[in-house]
């Protein structure tokens, strides 16, 4: 499973959607799984309170699932705003646990995510906290794709010529992937 990262507003679920379509795979949002899980809603302003018992969930629900039902990629983040307002990472153990294969980090223009968060949620996130927020990812994302020896793609919110190139480094990830389930 490839998770793809990037801070709120960044537009991962738009680059899901056409990864989906382009490489005809399955992706979930890992927010919707939680949620889902708990039966609640997510919270517009994106505060997380309890970042190790929902990722404990998701953890849970994601190796409930048949072979045929798991994602491709999940959509989530590395880094998330806690209660405090203090950026907090998710806990290593759970990309270990995740299995994961590779990891793309969507940087985006930060004055357009704080754009499309005022205009998706209705919530202002000051420009200073979104970019250390992508910072950490960004540190994060070096950190696990190191520790999990996986790939790690950056590719950044608009660059439409960086596209073609994701497809293809996402292609070699995914048939490796199917390549080591054959042989098992």
């Amino acid at each position: 499973m490839i998770f793809l990262t990037g801070i709120y507003g960044s537009g991962k679920t738009e680059l899901c959607k056409y990864l989906s379509n382009k490489l005809n795979i399955r992706y979930l949002r890992a927010s919707d799984v939680i949620y889902h899980a708990l039966n609640k809603c997510p919270p517009t302003n994106k505060r997380v309170s309890d970042i190790s018992l929902n990722q404990q969930i998701l953890l849970s629900e994601i190796r409930s699932l048949d072979a045929h039902q798991r994602p491709n990629i999940l959509e989530g983040h590395l880094c998330l705003i806690n209660n405090e307002e203090k950026i907090e990472c998710i806990p290593e153990y759970i990309f270990k646990n995740l299995h994961l294969t590779g990891i793309v980090l969507l940087k985006a223009n930060i004055q357009d995510a704080q754009n499309r968060l005022w205009k998706r949620d209705h919530t202002h996130y000051p420009i200073e906290q979104l970019r250390q927020l992508q910072e950490q990812e960004q540190i994060y994302a070096l950190r696990l794709s190191h520790t999990l020896t996986v790939p790690l793609i950056t590719v950044h919110d608009g660059q439409r010529e960086e596209l073609k190139s994701l497809i293809v480094q996402l292609q070699k990830i995914l048939d490796n992937s199917l390549d080591i389930l054959s042989e098992e």
